[in-house]
């Protein structure tokens, strides 16, 4: 029974020894297998933070820089709100020293203003006449036998028609012709010459850019009420389109 005994305790003590041994022999295995060995061949490097041999003359390259893309969307709507921008607007006068009046009257209140002419038509008249005569002298004999013969004319007695008769203008270009028919019958030497007729109304523009605190109340002093002149909002693009 004691040999059983020993014999255990024995075999025990050299398990114990044999596993102590294994142990140590396999240590090394797994700290070696940790690290790795160097890897071959040249680091990784980026074009921006390349430089250029010893030898080399070429400049660095330069590193690369991102532009951000251009904010078109501002420039659209500078244009968009020019165009929806309002202007305070007084008309219409028939003449333009109406609305000069009212631009000098405003001016004294500190407010900066225009007048602007809108084209409302443009036609067309004829015009018989007879040409200008060398002297004023020369044209009123012209004009005195005209008259004997009964044939309406007046003196034009200035502008580049100095010393013209006007022998009538009219809308219609046959009932022109039908009166240069007749002065000619009568021994006048009577021509026909087309005049553009343009019919504008003329407005007083007080644009936005500026302070526009009681120009109300400014206006109201200043323009008469009950008549055809009328304060009002109107697009400031609808000005310029007709320049």
């Amino acid at each position: 029974m004691r040999w059983i005994v020993l014999t255990l305790l024995i075999s025990n003590v050299a398990y114990f020894a044999w596993e102590l041994v294994r142990g140590s022999d396999y240590a090394p295995a797994e700290a070696s297998a940790s690290v790795l060995p160097p890897l071959k061949g040249k680091a990784l490097v980026l074009l921006t933070e390349r430089l250029p041999d010893t030898a080399s003359s070429a400049p660095p390259p330069a590193p690369v820089v991102v532009v951000p893309p251009t904010p078109v969307h501002r420039e659209v709507d500078s244009v968009k709100a020019k165009k929806e921008a309002m202007c305070v607007s007084v008309g219409p006068y028939e003449a333009e020293s109406d609305g000069e009046i009212l631009v000098k009257n405003l001016k004294v209140e500190g407010f900066t203003s225009k007048v602007e002419a809108l084209e409302l038509s443009r036609d067309v008249q004829y015009w018989v006449l007879m040409p200008p005569a060398q002297s004023r002298k020369e044209a009123m004999a012209v004009l005195r036998n005209l008259q004997a013969k009964r044939i309406d004319s007046y003196l034009v007695s200035t502008g580049e028609l100095k010393n013209a008769i006007s022998l009538g203008l009219f809308n219609k270009e046959q009932s022109a012709k039908g009166v240069l028919a007749s002065v000619r019958e009568a021994g006048f030497a009577a021509e026909l010459r087309q005049k553009e007729r343009i019919q504008n109304e003329y407005w007083v523009r007080i644009p936005p850019e500026q302070p526009l605190e009681n120009l109300q109340k400014t206006l109201e002093t200043l323009v008469v009420s009950g008549g055809s002149v009328k304060i009002s909002n109107a697009s400031c693009e609808m000005f310029a389109l007709t320049q």
